[in-house]
């Protein structure tokens, strides 16, 4: 799925499968990954492929991403007690000119067991999206990419993180780090 849609863009661009308000603030995240330029790939691709990625602890708590056509604000979340290794990652466009625009987010799953972070990109499937159409959310469908699920609340959010926490995550990016 990734490397026909490109992995930067589909990271980067706001349209990953998993989206909905800014439900988390800097007081939620606690810092995860380090400072650092990180190469971005799928986790089947060489350590030589993907797109570099600029990471920045920012003094809030969050991070600052650079690397896409617009920097990006990166929170981490802590998805569980009894997980301390996974996170849930949100991720907004940090552009002054969608200011009058509605904030969107967009969420994966952050897994940062050993020494190399991963990010699962989050399907948006029959059972996913009956269940936030239900709850008052939304699924948008491109013939040309996945279904997207718009979720209505972080509580749902949260739910579905915790339920997927426990299955395999067949789309993963890793991001390895080239330097400080």
């Amino acid at each position: 799925m990734l490397r026909r849609l490109g992995l930067v863009v589909s990271l980067l661009s706001l349209s990953a499968c998993w989206s909905g308000l800014p439900f988390f603030t800097p007081a939620d995240a606690v810092p995860t990954i380090p400072d650092g330029l990180y190469r971005m790939a799928e986790t089947d691709a060489g350590a030589t492929e993907g797109e570099t990625i600029r990471i920045s602890r920012q003094p809030d708590n969050s991070l600052r991403v650079e690397g896409g056509d617009h920097p990006m604000r990166a929170l981490t979340v802590p998805l569980d007690s009894s997980r301390p290794d996974l996170f849930i990652l949100q991720l907004q466009k940090l552009n002054p000119a969608d200011a009058d625009r509605a904030p969107k987010a967009m969420y994966m799953l952050l897994d940062m067991t050993g020494h190399t972070p991963r990010i699962g990109i989050l399907p948006c499937d029959g059972e996913t999206g009956a269940l936030v159409t239900r709850q008052g959310g939304s699924v948008a469908r491109d013939p040309q990419s996945a279904a997207s699920c718009t979720f209505p609340s972080r509580a749902l959010l949260h739910q579905q993180m915790r339920a997927v926490a426990g299955h395999p995550l067949h789309d993963r990016i890793i991001l390895m780090k080239v330097s400080d």
